[in-house]
C-alpha cells in the first residue's frame, strides 16, 4: 500500500479490492447564474464526479470488499483470487457507510448523518443500482430529518429531492417540488447530481408543465 493510502477492511477476507481516487471532488454546487430549468438534466448525467486528472494520483483510499455481499462491482483487473475496482471523486464517508450497510455491518452506520451526506449515500445508491438493500437505512434518516426540510428554496431543498427522488418519497418529493416552483425566481437546479436517464425524461416533462402552469397564473 502506498504512502498516501487509506485501508478500510469491511471484510479481512473479501476478494475485491476497490481503490477510491481523488476523494471529495466537488459536490452540488450551487451556482446563483445558473440557466438550468430541469431539476434532473439527462444531458448532465456523469458515471462519476468530475475529477482532475492532476490530482487523480495524490491521495487513493482502499476498501476491502466481498462478491458474497457485492454484486453491484463487476469487472476489474484479478490479481489472483482478488479483483481491483477503481473509482474516483466519491465521497469516502458516503461510500464507507454504504459499504458497511451492504456487507451487514450495521454498527458503524451513524444513525443520523447530516443532510449533506444523506445525498451524498443517494447519488451513490443511484450510481450502483443497491435501492433496496438502503431502504431501512434511509426511511429512518428521512424521518429523523422530517423537521428540517426546506420551506425555501435553495441548495437544501435540492439535496432533499435528490434524497426523496432515489430513496422513493412521492409525497415529500412533490410537496418539497411544489415549493421550490413556487419560490424560486429563475430556473431550477440540478446540482449536477447524477440519475437514470430512463426516469429524468418523465421527471423532466412533468417539472417544465408545473413550471409553466405557475408562470401562467402569476401572470393573469
Amino acid at each position: 500500500m502506498e504512502g498516501n493510502e487509506i485501508l478500510h477492511e469491511i471484510d479481512p477476507d473479501g476478494d475485491i479490492k476497490l481503490i477510491l481516487r481523488n476523494p471529495n471532488a466537488p459536490f452540488a454546487v450551487w451556482d446563483e447564474d445558473s440557466s438550468d430549468l430541469e431539476i434532473f438534466n439527462s444531458s448532465a448525467v456523469s458515471a462519476e464526479p468530475a475529477v482532475d486528472e492532476n490530482d487523480k494520483q495524490e491521495n487513493a483510499i482502499r476498501f476491502r470488499l466481498s462478491t458474497k455481499h457485492l454484486d453491484i462491482i463487476r469487472g476489474g483487473e484479478k490479481e489472483g483470487n482478488v479483483s481491483t475496482i477503481e473509482a474516483s471523486g466519491w465521497d469516502p464517508d458516503a461510500l464507507l457507510i454504504l459499504m458497511e450497510i451492504i456487507h451487514g455491518r450495521h454498527r458503524g452506520v451513524p444513525r443520523r448523518p447530516g443532510l449533506e451526506k444523506i445525498a451524498k449515500i443517494a447519488v451513490l445508491v443511484d450510481y450502483y443500482g443497491c435501492h433496496e438493500v438502503v431502504e431501512c437505512s434511509a426511511e429512518r434518516w428521512t424521518e429523523l430529518l422530517k423537521d428540517t426540510r426546506p420551506k425555501q428554496y435553495g441548495r437544501d431543498l435540492v439535496l432533499w429531492l435528490a434524497i426523496c427522488y432515489v430513496f422513493y418519497r412521492p409525497n415529500i418529493f412533490w410537496n418539497l417540488t411544489r415549493v421550490a416552483i413556487k419560490d424560486s425566481r429563475g430556473p431550477i437546479q440540478t446540482l449536477k447530481l447524477s440519475y437514470h436517464s430512463r426516469r429524468q425524461d418523465a421527471l423532466n416533462q412533468t417539472i417544465t408543465r408545473l413550471h409553466g402552469i405557475t408562470i401562467y397564473f402569476d401572470e393573469v
